[in-house]
C-alpha cells in the first residue's frame, strides 16, 4: 500500500557545481574542501559525498569518528578526512590505524593524542585555536604557554592550525579582521619555532572575505547545498526542492478556525489544502501563520499552526484553487522558495531546515 509522503529533491550536480565555483574563488595555493558533517546536512551522505570527490574535492569535514569512519567507505583513499571534535580519550589508535586526522581542541587532547603517536608516524593532527568564536579550540593563554612545549607539537605531529570565523557571514563586523590577525600571528609563532604548520581558517562565508582569511584549505559547507554564505545575492546554485502532497482539500465559511489553538480565522470563505508533513518531518513550527508555499504560480500562505504530520495553505487565491485534489502537490522549498526564505520565515537558519528534514520523505537524486 502506498502512503503519502513529500518528496524531497536534492540535485547532486548543482552540489557538484556549487564546489567548483567556490574553488574558483581561492588562489592558487588554496585547497578546497567540504563538510559533509551531520549525513551531508541532512542530504545524504552517501550519496553527496561520492559526489564531491568525483568533482575533485579531497579534504572533507565531518563531526565524529562514527562520520568519519562511513566516509571512508564513500570515497577514495587519497582523502584526508578532518573530525572536527577531535579524538575522545580510547579512540586514538582507531585514528591512527584509519589515518583519520583528529581537530585537537584542549590541551588534554594534544596530550593523549602525542601519547599515542609512534616515532616517525604518517599519522598527524590539526590544532584548533579560539580567535574569537568562543567554541572549541586553544585559548590564547594556552597556546602562548604550548610555545614551550614545541617538542609535544612535533611529536603530536601537528601539521595544521585551525580556527572558526564567527561573524563571516556579515563581511563588515569588526571581527573578522580581529580573528584574521590572531590567527596569522599564532601560525607565525608557531612557524618561527620550526612547527610548518598549514592553516585553515574560512567557511562558506569566509571564502568571500579575501584572501588572507581562505588561508591554505577552506572548509565551504552551507554553500554547497545552495544556501547564502553571506552575499547580497546568492551566488549558489539552489540544490533543495521539497513538494508536499495535498491529502484534503475543505472549504471553510467565513468565522471558522483552522488548527490548534484557533489561531487562524477567517472574514471570508477560504479554500484550504491540507498536506502531508508537519514538524516531525522538518516543516517548523514557527512557520505557523508565517511562512507559505507555492501553487500553480501563486504565493499560498500556511495558515494555523503547524502539527506533526500536516500543514494547512490557504489556496483560495491560487488559478489551480478549484481544480485542486488529493495527491496534487504544494511546492515549500524549490525554483519559488529558495532555503533562505524558507529559514527566514521560520526565524531561524538556512542550516536548521536542512538538518531538520525527516526520514519520511520519499528522497530523489538528480545526477
Amino acid at each position: 500500500m502506498a502512503y503519502p509522503t513529500g518528496e524531497l529533491s536534492v540535485d547532486l550536480h548543482a552540489i557538484a557545481t556549487n564546489w567548483k565555483f567556490i574553488q574558483a574563488q581561492l588562489g592558487e595555493q588554496t585547497a578546497c574542501g567540504a563538510v559533509v558533517k551531520a549525513n551531508a546536512y541532512g542530504l545524504g551522505v552517501e550519496r553527496v559525498a561520492p559526489k564531491i570527490y568525483q568533482a575533485g574535492c579531497r579534504d572533507f569535514f565531518v563531526a565524529n569518528l562514527k562520520e568519519a569512519i562511513q566516509l571512508q567507505s564513500l570515497v577514495g583513499r587519497d582523502a584526508r578526512i578532518f573530525v572536527l571534535a577531535g579524538c575522545i580519550a580510547g579512540a586514538e589508535s582507531e585514528f591512527i590505524s584509519r589515518n583519520i586526522i583528529p581537530v585537537i581542541v584542549s590541551v588534554a587532547m594534544l596530550r593523549r593524542w602525542a601519547d599515542c603517536v609512534d616515532e616517525g608516524s604518517c599519522a598527524e593532527a590539526a590544532l584548533k585555536v579560539n580567535t574569537g568564536m568562543g567554541r572549541l579550540g586553544l585559548e590564547p593563554a594556552e597556546f602562548e604557554a604550548l610555545q614551550q612545549e614545541i617538542p609535544l607539537l612535533k611529536r603530536a605531529n601537528v601539521r595544521w592550525l585551525m580556527s572558526h570565523f564567527a561573524c563571516a557571514d556579515e563581511p563588515g563586523h569588526e571581527l573578522n579582521d580581529v580573528q584574521v590577525q590572531r590567527f596569522y600571528h599564532m601560525t607565525e609563532r608557531l612557524r618561527e619555532q620550526g612547527v610548518p604548520v598549514k592553516t585553515s581558517l574560512a567557511n562558506s562565508a569566509g571564502v568571500f572575505l579575501g584572501a588572507k582569511a581562505q588561508s591554505d584549505l577552506v572548509r565551504p559547507g552551507i554553500s554547497l547545498y545552495g544556501g547564502n554564505p553571506g552575499l547580497a545575492k546568492n551566488p549558489m546554485q539552489p540544490v533543495v526542492g521539497l513538494q508536499l502532497p495535498v491529502i484534503q482539500v475543505r472549504d471553510l465559511p467565513a468565522g471558522e478556525y483552522v488548527g490548534y489553538g484557533a489561531t487562524c480565522s477567517f472574514t471570508g470563505p477560504r479554500k484550504i489544502a491540507i498536506v502531508a508533513g508537519g514538524y516531525a518531518d522538518g516543516i517548523m513550527r514557527s512557520l505557523s501563520n508565517k511562512g507559505w508555499g507555492w501553487l500553480a504560480g501563486c504565493k499560498v500562505p500556511i495558515v494555523g499552526r503547524v502539527s506533526m504530520d500536516s500543514t494547512m495553505f490557504d489556496v483560495t487565491d491560487s488559478p489551480a484553487a478549484q481544480q485542486l485534489k488529493e495527491g496534487d502537490a504544494i511546492e515549500l522549498l524549490g525554483e519559488h522558495v529558495s532555503i533562505d526564505e524558507l529559514a527566514d520565515a521560520a526565524e531561524t537558519i538556512s542550516y536548521e531546515i536542512l538538518t531538520s528534514f525527516g526520514s519520511r520523505y520519499q528522497r530523489c537524486y538528480i545526477d
